[in-house]
């Protein structure tokens, strides 16, 4: 696993924090991910956070890996599509939780119900997203 950060900054701007501005990736259905990924990134960044991102920069497969790690805060962060949620590696998860991290899902809002019922005992919060003319939304964190 790559211990660095990327960001590909391309089209859309929004405010993230105290007037910081963050460039996104424009959202294509190809591109979803590391648009809500970028989104993340950069909220934890702007408040200060210490961030790892999972790339794949060796070949090797990140799939089943945290997308962010968060090394103050313990937490280990996978960002789910509607076509990803299914392959969810419970059993890494609940390796990470058992290490001592807490593990969040960001799920998109129309799965959210979806997650509960599939990631009950695996993580630690469920966080909705959408896209939003454009943008990024994040709602409040959910207990499993």
């Amino acid at each position: 696993m790559c211990k660095h950060l990327h960001l590909n900054v391309e089209t859309d701007t929004i405010s993230a924090l105290n007037e910081t501005c963050l460039t996104l990736p424009e959202v294509t259905p190809v591109s979803v991910h590391k648009a809500v990924l970028s989104a993340s990134l950069w909220s934890y960044l702007a408040g200060g956070e210490e961030v790892t991102v999972a790339e794949d920069c060796s070949g090797e497969d990140l799939s089943s890996w945290p997308d962010l790690l968060l090394p103050r805060l313990r937490r280990a962060e996978k960002i789910e599509t509607e076509e990803t949620l299914d392959t969810f590696d419970l059993d890494r998860s609940r390796r990470f939780r058992e290490a001592g991290l807490d593990v969040w899902a960001l799920v998109p809002l129309a799965a959210v119900g979806r997650a509960h019922e599939y990631l009950t005992d695996a993580v630690d919060r469920i966080q909705p997203w959408w896209i939003e003319s454009g943008r990024v939304r994040f709602g409040e964190p959910r207990l499993p």
